[in-house]
């Protein structure tokens, strides 16, 4: 039996979201709930992807209702209010959750998303010395620690969080960047590989790096076709407006260079 907090959840027309808790002792996880969770979290994360933010957020939150603690709905819902210009809202709920829970490790995670990199990695530290088993936390420190140029501990983290949840393709995926940043291209492509084979459709930005990574090995052809893949998931964004730009440049210098050999010929 685990206790949890229960959360009852709704969404009001100017899209600012209303989280009530009580504390339900002795609260029992039920195995459909969470697989529940899961797809309504996929569903949610394919309409993000494609900008349909009212739809995704129906989606995060009916996955919250049957699994009031999943991390992945808490970020996705997160990430649904940025988009829309609510940071600000959505992140004063997750500062209240720290003020009412203070050493819950999910909340401690959650609200350190939103703080700056010095902030955010002595939150994750305190997380991951809190319980060493989620995850998440370590997940969360190396992020912050690639952004902060840090990436051998970055890799560390990354490894901690594989060995606790090998599917993750979160943690795959930053294991990817660091080696990416360190100048090892095939453990880095290994990575993402490894994170498409767990998800492809909750974790198409392995297919962005791919596709970047390939560029940087100069294999043009392999590079197109993987940002590619990126946009068949994701329309919407400035990375999803990066990578087609990076096509149609990719493709024009293609076009030329086939046009001048045919000159010369």
């Amino acid at each position: 039996m685990k206790c949890h907090n229960i959360y009852n959840v709704a969404v009001v027309t100017l899209g600012i979201i209303i989280i009530t808790s009580h504390f339900a002792a002795a609260q029992v996880t039920i195995p459909q709930s969470a697989r529940l969770a899961k797809t309504y979290y996929n569903e949610g994360i394919k309409r993000l992807n494609l900008g349909e933010l009212n739809m995704a957020l129906a989606h995060f939150t009916e996955s919250l209702r049957n699994d009031s603690l999943y991390v992945p709905s808490h970020a996705g819902l997160q990430d649904v209010f940025i988009a829309k210009g609510k940071e600000d809202s959505i992140r004063a709920v997750y500062d209240s959750y720290i003020d009412m829970y203070p050493d819950n490790p999910v909340y401690i995670y959650l609200a350190a998303r939103f703080f700056e990199p010095e902030v955010a990695e002595a939150e994750f530290l305190r997380v991951v010395a809190f319980d060493s088993l989620f995850y998440w936390g370590h997940v969360g420190l190396a992020q912050t620690l690639n952004i902060m140029g840090m990436f051998s501990e970055a890799a560390f983290h990354c490894s901690t969080a594989i060995t606790i949840n090998p599917v993750i393709p979160d943690a795959q995926i930053v294991l990817g960047i660091a080696f990416e940043n360190l100048g090892e291209l095939d453990k880095a492509q290994n990575q993402y590989e490894k994170a498409l084979f767990i998800n492809p459709k909750v974790s198409p930005e392995a297919y962005l790096n791919l596709g970047m990574l390939y560029l940087e090995k100069t294999d043009t052809t392999k590079s197109i076709a993987n940002l590619k893949l990126y946009l068949d998931f994701v329309t919407f964004g400035s990375e999803a407006e990066f990578a087609r730009s990076q096509v149609d440049s990719m493709e024009v210098a293609l076009l030329r260079a086939q046009i001048l050999r045919e000159i010369k010929k």
